[in-house]
């Protein structure tokens, strides 16, 4: 049974978030951390609650754009015997199961959309899911499972931890609000506001999976789990060979030196970027156009979007590392 109370988003606050994201019906807040998520989260968060986990399912759990796609890369290959040539032919999006995909919109915009693309033959699949909750498409897959999320550990299965491996990653807070920002702006769920108004909203933890703080210091406070790897976007980004050795470790993979050097190269910001791009000129329909990548910069350090505000954020990130002894790595520098 889902042990957490869901209320609805105060009504001024729900109306100003309704004003920025035009593909929403309404937003709630769940649990005593207030997690916050879109009207749709109701009729099915006890069905990711209560999923069945398998001991040999691979879990990567993060906030949105913390490095999840590039993280998955890695995982898949080491999942799939370092075959890097399939890992360039099958779409990222087909690589993990994206739990609460389904729930993504309004109902109105999900309606809409799909009877737009009724007759596009590509992306079949993904169109699957999209219609139906990956709390019953993941029973269709094959192990190992390879399973994405953004929802906070709270809102997953309570024996997740006990019984399969969980990587998480975390980003620095002004690096993640940057880059969702973009990425909501080129989503039909869109946002029609300036930086400043979203930063406010990541800030007071009223965008979808936040608060961030809350959804990071559930991960860091667990992360002496032996089921569960976490780390630091920034880790990747300063030291991509030696994490992908810890990560073999961690799936308990054999990786060689030359494997090592093989998937630093493949990971590279360049090659993701490229080979996403293949497959966005393929598609047709709804996928077709560089707004649906997951590959924008790539970087670290984002100052032009804190221009009128930085002195303010810098001082409220302050506060939050002191309070919640995370120690988010500085973005600035790391290249």
């Amino acid at each position: 049974m889902f042990k957490h109370q869901i209320s609805p988003v105060e009504k001024s606050k729900n109306d100003e978030l309704l004003s920025y994201f035009v593909g929403e019906d309404g937003f709630v807040v769940i649990g005593p951390k207030k997690f916050c998520m879109n009207e749709n989260y109701r009729d099915h968060a006890e069905g990711f609650f209560n999923l069945e986990v398998k001991k040999d399912d691979v879990w990567i759990v993060t906030y949105p754009r913390s490095g999840t796609t590039w993280t998955h890369e890695m995982m898949w290959i080491m999942t799939h015997g370092m075959d890097f040539e399939k890992a360039k032919s099958v779409w990222h999006g087909d690589k993990f199961l994206f739990l609460e995909q389904s729930i993504l919109g309004s109902k109105k915009m999900k309606a809409k959309f799909m009877e737009d693309h009724k007759n596009v033959e590509e992306r079949e699949e993904m169109h699957s899911r999209m219609r139906g909750p990956g709390y019953e498409l993941i029973k269709q897959l094959e192990t190992p499972r390879c399973i994405k999320t953004h929802l906070p550990l709270s809102l997953l299965p309570p024996n997740l931890l006990d019984t399969a491996k969980v990587v998480y990653v975390a980003r620095h807070p002004k690096d993640c609000a940057v880059s969702n920002y973009y990425h909501n702006k080129g989503t039909p769920v869109g946002f029609e506001a300036e930086f400043e108004q979203y930063w406010q909203l990541f800030k007071d933890g009223l965008l979808m999976f936040g608060p961030h703080t809350e959804h990071v210091k559930e991960a860091w406070e667990r992360r002496d789990h032996p089921n569960l790897f976490f780390f630091f976007y920034e880790d990747l980004k300063k030291d991509l060979p030696g994490m992908t050795r810890k990560m073999a470790k961690f799936l308990e993979k054999y990786i060689s030196d030359s494997d090592v050097e093989a998937m630093v190269n493949h990971l590279s910001f360049d090659k993701m970027k490229a080979i996403e791009n293949e497959f966005v000129k393929k598609a047709t329909g709804p996928f077709r156009g560089p707004r649906y990548g997951h590959f924008r910069q790539g970087k670290s350090g984002y100052k032009e979007e804190f221009k009128n505000i930085g002195r303010a954020v810098d001082e409220w990130v302050e506060k939050m590392i002191k309070a919640t002894g995370i120690p988010f790595p500085s973005p600035d520098g790391v290249q």
